[in-house]
C-alpha cells in the first residue's frame, strides 16, 4: 500500500532516522534467518565439494574391482626399426620370434618426368590438348575438358569418383601422383582410355604412359613374414594376433629375427593402485580437515549493515572465519570415513594375499587419521611375482578390497546427495535435506519481509498523523499570536 510520508518539518524531528532505528529492532529476526540460510548454503557447498572428490575417487576405485585392470600387458620389441608391438589386456605371456621379408604396400603410379605445366591453375589445353577426354579408373568413368579443366580440377574429379584412388599434384616437382589409401595385393590402380585412344593421349601429356592397349595397372603387395617359424601374409603392415598388435616397420636382416616379449605391465598395474591411493589420501585429508576445522561462534555471516562497518580485507577475513568449522565433528562424514577405512583394512579370507599390508600398502600413525603409504619396491615385486593374488585381493566378488571400497564410496556419495544434493544439481530441483531447509527459510523470510513492510508503514502513518497534528497546532498558535497582537495594538490606542 502506498503511504504519503511526511518529513519532520513541523516537529523538527528526523523522522527518517527514527523510523530506520525503530525498524532495526524488528529486522533482527530477519537478519538471523538470513545468517542461518547463509550457513546452510555454505554447508551445502562444503558437502558438495566433498561429493565431487568422492565421485573422482569412485572412478579410480571402480577400476580396482575389475580384473582387466590387473591383466594389463606390455609388449617389448628387440628391434623397433623392424617391428613395433603393443599388447591388449588378457594377451598371453610369451615371446614371438619375427622375421620380415616384405612390407605391405599400396598401388602407386606417378608422372615419369615433369609435366611442363608449372601451375595447378593452368588449363590442360596449355599442354597441347583439345576437346574432351574420357577414361576410367578402377571402372569409374571420368571426363575432362581441356579448355576448362586444370590439373587441380582433374585431381578433384579423380578423388571424388569413388574409385578408391587418391590423386595429387605437386607444383614443385610438376608431377601427378596416383595411389591407393589401402595396402596389400588387392589394392590396384587400373586405368583404361575407353577405347578411343584419347585417354592415352591425355595421360601421355601427364607423363604417365599407358600400354599399347590403352591401359595401365599398378598393384599393391602383401606383407610377408614369419612368426615363430610360420610364414604368414597380411594386407596391412599392422595386424593383431592373440591380442598382440604388431606393426611392421622394416625388412629383417638375413638370419636376424626380432623378438617381441609379452608380459604383465607392472608399471600400469602399479599406477592404477597408486593413483587410487593418492586420490584416497587427498579425500580423507580434506574430510579430516573439515571434521577438525575450528568453529568461530562469534563470527556469524555478515549482513548488509555489518558489511558497512568493515573494509574489504576485514570482510574477507570475517567471511573466512564464518565459513570455518561448519562440518566440525559431522557424524555423516565420520560414517563415510569409517566405512572406507574398514573396507581397506578388511581381510580377504579366501585369497592367497589377504591384506594390503602384504603388498606394501600400510597406514601411517594414528595422528595421520588413516593416510596410506606405498612401498614401491614391495608392491612392484608382488605384482611381478603374485599377480593372481593381487587380483583376488582387489576383485573377489564377495570380499575384494576394490569391490568393498567402491561400495563404501558409492554409499557416501548417496548419503551426501540426500543431505546436500548432487554437485551438478539444479537449485530449483534440489530435494535434499539442506535444499528443503533453505527453501523453507526463503518462504519465512518472504513472509517476514511483508510483515516488516506493514510495520514500517504503520510507523509512517503514526508519524504522519503526528506531523499533521503539530502542523495544525502550529497554525493555531500562529493565529492566536496574531490575534493577541492585534488586540494589544487596538488597546494601546
Amino acid at each position: 500500500m502506498s503511504i504519503n510520508r511526511v518529513s519532520g518539518l513541523a516537529s523538527g524531528m528526523d523522522i527518517d532516522s527514527i523510523v530506520s532505528d525503530l525498524m532495526k529492532v524488528h529486522r533482527i529476526p530477519l537478519d538471523k534467518m538470513y545468517q542461518e540460510k547463509q550457513r546452510l548454503e555454505w554447508k551445502k557447498e562444503a558437502y558438495r565439494e566433498i561429493n565431487s572428490k568422492l565421485s573422482n575417487l569412485r572412478e579410480l576405485a571402480f577400476s580396482l574391482k575389475l580384473q582387466r585392470t590387473f591383466n594389463a600387458k606390455r609388449a617389448e620389441s628387440s628391434n623397433v626399426n623392424v617391428v613395433e608391438a603393443s599388447a591388449g589386456a588378457g594377451a598371453a605371456d610369451g615371446v614371438y620370434s619375427i622375421s620380415v621379408f616384405q612390407l605391405a604396400k599400396g598401388a602407386y603410379l606417378a608422372s615419369d618426368e615433369a609435366i611442363s605445366l608449372g601451375s595447378d591453375t593452368r588449363t590442360l589445353d596449355s599442354l597441347g590438348l583439345a576437346g574432351t577426354y574420357t577414361f576410367t579408373i578402377n571402372g569409374k568413368e571420368i571426363t575432362v575438358d581441356a579448355a576448362v579443366d586444370t590439373i587441380s580440377s582433374l585431381v578433384k574429379k579423380i578423388n571424388s569418383a569413388g574409385a578408391g584412388v587418391t590423386a595429387s599434384y605437386d607444383s614443385g616437382f610438376d608431377r601427378l601422383f596416383l595411389s591407393t589409401p589401402s595396402t596389400g595385393a588387392d589394392a590396384v590402380i587400373d586405368i583404361d582410355d575407353a577405347g578411343d585412344g584419347r585417354g592415352a593421349e591425355l595421360f601421355a601429356k601427364l607423363k604417365i604412359n599407358l600400354n599399347t592397349d590403352g591401359t595401365a595397372e599398378a598393384q599393391g603387395q602383401d606383407a610377408v613374414f614369419t612368426i615363430n617359424g610360420i610364414e604368414m601374409t597380411s594386407s596391412s603392415n599392422t595386424f593383431t594376433l592373440s591380442r598382440v598388435t604388431f606393426t611392421l616397420k622394416g625388412i629383417s636382416q638375413a638370419g636376424s629375427d626380432t623378438l617381441v616379449t609379452v608380459g604383465t605391465d607392472v608399471d600400469a598395474v602399479y599406477k592404477s593402485i597408486v593413483d587410487f591411493v593418492n586420490a584416497y589420501n587427498e579425500v580423507i585429508s580434506h574430510i579430516n580437515g573439515k571434521l577438525t576445522e575450528e568453529y568461530y561462534r562469534d563470527y556469524p555471516p555478515l549482513t548488509d549493515e555489518m558489511r558497512k562497518e568493515l573494509d574489504e580485507d576485514q570482510i574477507e577475513e570475517w567471511t573466512k572465519r564464518a565459513k570455518s568449522g561448519l562440518l566440525k565433528n559431522d557424524s555423516l562424514l565420520f560414517s563415510i570415513l569409517s566405512g572406507m577405512r574398514r573396507a581397506l583394512s578388511d581381510y580377504v579370507e579366501d585369497a592367497s594375499i589377504k591384506s594390503l599390508s602384504q603388498i606394501g600398502i600400510t597406514t601411517g600413525s594414528y595422528s595421520e587419521r588413516g593416510k596410506l603409504y606405498v612401498d614401491e619396491a614391495k608392491l612392484k615385486q608382488t605384482i611381478s611375482e603374485s599377480l593372481e593374488g593381487i587380483m583376488e585381493l582387489f576383485t573377489d566378488s564377495a570380499q575384494g578390497i576394490g569391490v568393498k571400497v567402491y561400495d563404501e564410496i558409492v554409499r557416501g556419495i548417496t548419503l551426501i546427495t540426500k543431505k546436500a544434493g548432487s554437485p551438478a544439481g539444479s537449485v530449483t530441483m534440489d530435494t535434499s535435506e539442506l535444499g528443503r531447509r533453505i527453501r523453507q527459510l526463503d518462504e519465512r523470510m518472504d513472509e517476514y519481509e511483508k510483515r516488516l513492510e506493514m510495520i514500517e508503514n504503520r510507523y509512517w502513518n503514526q508519524f504522519t498523523v503526528m506531523e499533521k497534528f503539530i502542523s495544525e497546532m502550529n497554525y493555531q498558535s500562529l493565529w492566536l499570536t496574531q490575534q493577541f497582537g492585534m488586540w494589544s495594538s487596538s488597546g494601546s490606542r
